[in-house]
């Protein structure tokens, strides 16, 4: 089947972006199924790097915007407006792409990934069924940004929130109603689309976030004797949810760890530091901000515990999964565990959002045997394995199961 997937990013082996490993490992998912995919998303210095280092050499349309003086100043008044969109410059590029026109007349399937490629999708008339993948859910995203700045009592930032949550809430359904089927990560995001946009169908999938083809080793194999109470976050720290998570945790959470184990230490990993975190870590406080790390491999098997402290943003915490896939104990907030459970609904790591019971909770995981989470481990490997989420995708978008000649 000819497939036309539009994206906000080119994926590659390594990218730092949970989101776009995600769509890499989906792109894999429709490749081992035998279709042929073409991608399509806006031309960006970050693109062409993707473009360049990607792992499928399968067709890739990088579109560019329309820079007039005219479209750069709509660009400034949007990003006031409705700074959840794709810049107006970049939408009216991609909707007169020739080539792209010629792309989705020949596919067989049009699917968008994130809710600011959805406007594509209209492009993409009947007969062909379509499919938006929403990564997360901007609403919730929103009104959890609003949550904390009316707790901070910051009325410029209260202001602000209210206007981008009423924004979002009137531009969201459309783009949940552009698609044949909305596809998201979790129960709960499902039970959001269905209420903003009553007519969509939608349909829940785990990420597939284990590959047995890239970690083929088995549970604690070749695992390096962890540091002594050694606890690690990982995040991209370009967002501004996962900074503040760090604060907190800094702030909240970890002086009462170090007052009950002197001895332990704290990484945080991921790019993008801001300055506010480097002081933060001064002499003695057992934190180190080690920036962009290319093999995450490595830190974790030099890690005795995973914390997920955020408070803020929306959609399934890859990284609270990737830390169990690796066999560790996990301390997370309810917004680092949410879209996690098993069958019975039940969450199998402490989640707390109170600071006292978070740092108790950590303390324990650190004093944990290293083998502690190696049944959790292997529930994570089956739920998130990539052969599960091939076989969910089909039941969940039958077309994706045929293949017709190129």
């Amino acid at each position: 089947m000819r497939i036309v997937s539009f994206s906000l990013v080119v994926p590659y082996p390594g990218i730092p972006h949970a989101g776009g490993e995600y769509y890499r490992r989906h792109l894999r998912a429709l490749g081992a199924l035998g279709h042929d995919v073409t991608v399509v998303a806006p031309d960006s210095a970050l693109n062409r790097v993707g473009l360049a280092r990607r792992e499928d050499p399968g067709r890739v349309i990088l579109v560019g915007g329309d820079l007039s003086p005219g479209m750069r100043a709509v660009d400034r008044v949007a990003a006031l407006v409705a700074p959840h969109w794709l810049p107006p410059s970049s939408r009216r590029g991609l909707r007169r792409s020739d080539e792209v026109g010629d792309a989705v007349r020949d596919a067989d399937f049009v699917e968008a990934h994130w809710e600011e490629m959805a406007f594509l999708l209209r492009r993409a008339a009947a007969p062909r069924p379509t499919a938006l993948f929403a990564h997360d859910v901007p609403l919730q995203r929103e009104l959890r940004w609003l949550r904390a700045a009316r707790a901070q009592r910051a009325m410029t930032k209260i202001v602000w929130r209210v206007w981008r949550v009423l924004i979002v809430a009137l531009t969201q359904p459309a783009s949940f109603r552009s698609a044949d089927v909305v596809v998201v990560l979790s129960d709960k995001d499902a039970g959001q689309v269905r209420r903003a946009a009553r007519r969509s169908r939608v349909a829940a999938i785990d990420p597939p976030l284990w590959d047995p083809a890239e970690h083929h080793d088995p549970l604690l194999e070749g695992r390096e004797a962890p540091r002594a109470a050694h606890a690690v976050f990982v995040a991209a720290f370009d967002r501004r949810e996962n900074v503040e998570a760090a604060e907190w945790l800094l702030d909240e959470v970890w002086p009462a760890v170090r007052a009950a184990l002197p001895e332990a230490t704290l990484s945080l990993v991921g790019a993008h530091p801001p300055d506010s975190l480097s002081r933060r870590a001064v002499e003695g406080t057992g934190v180190t901000v080690t920036g962009y790390v290319p093999d995450l491999d490595t830190v974790y098997r030099t890690a005795t515990a995973a914390v997920v402290p955020l408070h803020s943003g929306a959609g399934v915490k890859f990284k609270t999964i990737d830390a169990l896939l690796r066999g560790l104990p996990v301390v997370a907030t309810t917004v680092g565990a949410e879209g996690i459970a098993a069958d019975d609904g039940r969450v199998p790591f402490p989640v707390t959002d109170e600071p006292q019971a978070f740092a108790a909770a950590v303390i324990l995981a650190l004093a944990t045997a290293p083998t502690a989470g190696l049944e959790t481990a292997e529930w994570a490997r089956v739920r998130y394995s990539t052969e599960r989420y091939t076989r969910r995708l089909v039941e969940l978008i039958p077309e994706l199961g045929r293949r017709t000649a190129p």
